[in-house]
């Protein structure tokens, strides 16, 4: 179901700035604890290493859906603009026909 967003510029700044640090620094930590994780041998039975795997798929979790989420409001911020400046020029010209 689809879910109307409401969202500030201050609001979609911040959750914008989110993702990039999600995307470089998230990611970032993750890959290191995989590699320390790793470096203890045995990934079958390593509490770190899933441990970390958990983690990066939260993480993974989280990005996919600030990226949805922001695609939605630029969708739907360029369409409300297209329908805005339709109606400015029917206003500003009666004669006007599509």
């Amino acid at each position: 179901m689809a879910q109307d967003i409401v969202l500030t510029q201050e609001g979609y700044d911040e959750l914008k700035e989110k993702l990039r640090v999600l995307k470089s620094e998230g990611r970032s930590e993750i890959a290191e604890k995989l590699k320390v994780a790793r470096s203890f041998g045995d990934l079958s039975e390593n509490s770190e290493y899933d441990e970390a795997k958990s983690e990066q798929a939260k993480l993974e979790a989280e990005i996919n859906e600030l990226r949805e989420l922001l695609a939605d409001y630029e969708k739907a911020t360029k369409e409300n603009e297209f329908y805005k400046n339709y109606l400015e020029i029917k206003d500003n010209n009666p004669d006007f026909k599509f």
